[in-house]
């Protein structure tokens, strides 16, 4: 009876992350090493939830309410995907300061009914499988009563932030100085309806230096079908901060994709990157889906494998 109650658990597990030996590809709202505390934390349930077209034709939400949500979760997303770097107890308090005002929007639009709703979804996103034993204890009406009519929590494909858009110019002598190294200059807005791969990178970086035949291989595999990659040069060492010595790394690698100078590390510090390389899936929606953080085929790991195989499967949807 009601098996549905109970398929939520690791799906808003929350700080989760897949680890290998120099690399970290992070799923769910995962944690990267920055962020490592082990400690149990209550998932933000309602800031992942509120994201998804299933949750908003659950709740019959009308256009105006849908939009009215997704404004909302622009001003959230920022803070709240930088939350992440903060320690716990800190982290706490802005996930409750987020949700709270997320919440307030949601009684501004959302009838009686519908919050009632919510809070059930809520509820049903919180349990686990220690809440089974309780469950099967009680009737079918009081399940109802208690939590509303299940909901099937493997529809839900967003639980991420949006991807914080890219800083592309630079204040230099009181002028505004664009940052491309290529005359492709892109915002994430602008690239609705396609895939990106965002990857934080330094050229004298040696574990950036092995990653790099990777994103040169999606680039050229699977452009045609959709997808865009994006370098962002953050730069750690001195040389990295010199445009020339930026743009013969580039060429002599051969990478064909557009690249950003970032060299005051605005783009680092709004994305809450912490390492160099990191590599960012992004979906056609401008939703953060999952990333990688270090070498992705460290002594036999398959990261390049697994992050080509979520592209493929964004790519689908």
């Amino acid at each position: 009876m009601f098996d549905r109650l109970n398929l939520i658990t690791g799906v808003f597990a929350g700080w989760v992350a897949v680890s290998c030996t120099s690399g970290v590809m992070v799923s769910v709202f995962g944690q990267d090493p920055v962020a490592a505390d082990q400690v149990k934390e209550t998932p933000a349930v309602l800031l992942q939830m509120m994201r998804n077209d299933s949750i908003h034709d659950d709740l019959d939400l009308a256009p105006a309410a849908r939009r009215a949500i997704h404004e909302t979760l622009d001003t959230i997303d920022g803070p709240w995907w930088r939350s992440r770097l903060l320690e716990v107890d800190q982290r706490q308090i802005e996930v409750a300061r987020l949700t709270e005002a997320l919440r307030q929007m949601l009684k501004m639009h959302l009838s009686v009914s519908q919050l009632k709703r919510v809070a059930e979804l809520e509820s049903q996103a919180l349990l686990t499988k220690d809440d089974q034993p309780n469950i099967e204890k009680m009737s079918r009406q009081e399940v109802l009563a208690t939590y509303g009519q299940p909901f099937d929590f493997t529809k839900i494909s967003r639980t991420l932030p949006r991807a914080p858009e890219l800083i592309d110019r630079s204040n230099q002598e009181a002028v505004l100085v664009s940052n491309w190294l290529s005359d492709q200059p892109k915002s994430m807005g602008d690239l609705r309806g396609q895939v990106v791969a965002v990857h934080f990178y330094a050229f004298e970086c040696i574990n950036c230096v092995r990653n790099l035949p990777h994103y040169k291989s999606w680039h050229q595999d699977l452009a045609d079908e959709g997808l865009v990659v994006i370098g962002i040069q953050t730069p750690e060492t001195s040389r990295e901060r010199e445009l020339s010595a930026v743009k013969t790394a580039a060429k002599e690698s051969g990478i064909a994709y557009p690249l950003l100078m970032d060299p005051k590390s605005e783009n680092w510090n709004a994305w809450g990157n912490t390492m160099w390389p990191t590599v960012y899936l992004v979906d056609k929606e401008g939703y953060i889906r999952t990333w990688w953080q270090g070498e992705m085929n460290w002594q036999g790991a398959k990261g390049e494998q697994t992050m080509r195989d979520h592209i493929k499967k964004l790519l689908a949807e």
